[in-house]
């Protein structure tokens, strides 16, 4: 076939991909929240964020630094002696956070307050990729960007009326 037959459309190209990308980051992405844990006691591999007392957070400066609340992690290993956790980050008295790269901290459990497991929260993440899809089509519409069976762009007829 000639080039005549197929003419470019304006949009066409890399513009077709925009769909299924932005449609499989959307499915990829996922929001989590901290809910109580389920069992009493953390299975290995579990994320967790464990909430310190007062006095943990002063017996675990030397180990996690200054007026911190909070260690993220993943559980090592949980019995009744101490949570084992591959810490991935820490929440101060502030909120300020700080990114650890999976150092192993122990916590006794009486220096932790409450703990609490990340789950998927499916809400949040419909809501998340309803707000990208819905914005993604109004970006599509103002750009003139669309689509058809066949892959190419609609973006306007390319020819005077």
């Amino acid at each position: 076939m000639t080039q005549a037959s197929h003419p470019r459309v304006p949009g066409g190209g890399c513009r077709a991909a925009i769909a299924p990308v932005l449609l499989g980051a959307c499915l990829l992405s996922g929001c989590y929240t901290y809910a109580p844990l389920p069992t009493a006691m953390p299975l290995p591999g579990t994320h967790v964020s464990a909430a310190l007392t007062d006095s943990g957070s002063l017996e675990l400066t030397r180990l996690v630094g200054p007026r911190i609340a909070a260690v993220d992690g993943r559980v090592l290993s949980a019995s009744e002696g101490a949570l084992v956790l591959s810490v991935f980050k820490t929440t101060n008295r502030t909120d300020e956070q700080a990114s650890w790269r999976g150092e192993v901290v122990a916590l006794a459990p009486p220096l932790v307050a409450n703990l609490r497991a990340r789950t998927f929260s499916t809400g949040r993440s419909l809501l998340f990729t309803g707000a990208v899809l819905i914005g993604s089509v109004a970006v599509f519409r103002v750009f003139k960007i669309g689509f058809t069976a066949g892959g190419a762009s609609g973006g306007g007829d390319p020819s005077p009326r």
